[in-house]
């Protein structure tokens, strides 16, 4: 029904180095067995950070933890990242 999802695992390091306007999205929620249920607004946060080589990149979450100069480490797993902040603020 749905293509696989390449099996990758990375990690990468990066800095943040400003934020943007938050957004919303619409999100659709189903049930396990794929039965729809609703909708909601998310409020998406957007950060830009860089990595060691100064190439910027939009990173969008959910949380709002995070500050201009965090060390950040994202591990990205089958399609999906988690963030973890290494050091704050220096």
């Amino acid at each position: 029904m749905y293509p696989e999802i390449e099996r990758t695992y990375m990690v990468r390091r990066y800095v943040v180095t400003s934020r943007t306007k938050p957004e919303y999205k619409k999100v659709k929620t189903f049930s396990l067995n794929g039965e729809y249920l609703g909708s909601r607004e998310v409020k998406v946060h957007v950060f830009v950070v860089e990595d060691r080589n100064e190439n910027p990149y939009y990173l969008k979450t959910e949380s709002n933890g995070l500050q201009p100069n965090d060390k950040i480490e994202v591990n990205y797993c089958y399609g999906d990242y988690k963030i973890k902040k290494v050091d704050k603020n220096g």
